[in-house]
C-alpha cells in the first residue's frame, strides 16, 4: 500500500499504473481484517484463563459434526473433569482458526477454566488450544449466578464471565 507513494515521491508520474498496487493492498488488507480479526482476542483470552486457573486432566466426547462459519469451525462436545467430578456440554472453538480437530484429543486433554463460565482445553502432544463455553450459554445462567463470589471475582479475571467468543 506504500509502494504507490514512494515511487511518486521518487519522481514517478502519478497515473492510475502508479497507484493501482495500493488498491491490492487495500483489498488484501480487508480480507485480512474480515478473516482473522477474531483471532489476537481470542488468543488473549486463552492466555487469561491459563493465567487465572490450573490445568487438570479431562476427557471430551465430540458431539455431531462441527458447525460452520466463513472462517471458523465450532465443535459441540462433552467435557468431563477427572473422575466424573463435573461434566457439561460446551462449544468449543480452535481459536487460531485451523478449522481441525485436534490430533490427540480423544485420548485425554487438560482443562484450565470453570465449566459454568467457560474456559480452554489444552491437548497434550499436538499443542492445540480449544477456547469453550456451555451450551447454550443461558442454560447454565443459574449455575453462574448460583457460583460463590470467589468464583465469580476469578471467571472476571479470566474474561470468561461474558460470553467468551
Amino acid at each position: 500500500m506504500v509502494l504507490p507513494i514512494v515511487v511518486i515521491r521518487l519522481g514517478a508520474p502519478n497515473s492510475f499504473w502508479s497507484i493501482a498496487p495500493s488498491l491490492i493492498g487495500f483489498i488484501g488488507l480487508a480480507f485480512t481484517v474480515l478473516n482473522f480479526a477474531g483471532h489476537p482476542f481470542r488468543l488473549r483470552k486463552c492466555g487469561k484463563v491459563l493465567d487465572a486457573y490450573p490445568l487438570e486432566p479431562g476427557t471430551v466426547t465430540r458431539i455431531g459434526k462441527p458447525t460452520q462459519t466463513h472462517n471458523q469451525s465450532f465443535y459441540t462436545l462433552d467435557v468431563g473433569r477427572g473422575d466424573g467430578a463435573e461434566s457439561c456440554r460446551v462449544r468449543a472453538v480452535e481459536p487460531q482458526g485451523l478449522n481441525r480437530w485436534p490430533k490427540g484429543a480423544d485420548d485425554g486433554v487438560y482443562i484450565a477454566g470453570d465449566l459454568a463460565f467457560g474456559g480452554v482445553i489444552v491437548v497434550p502432544g499436538s499443542n492445540a488450544l480449544l477456547l469453550m463455553r456451555p451450551e447454550p450459554w443461558d442454560d447454565a445462567g443459574p449455575k453462574r449466578n448460583a457460583a460463590a463470589p470467589d468464583r465469580r471475582e476469578r471467571a472476571k479475571k479470566a474474561g470468561i464471565e461474558l460470553i467468551p467468543f
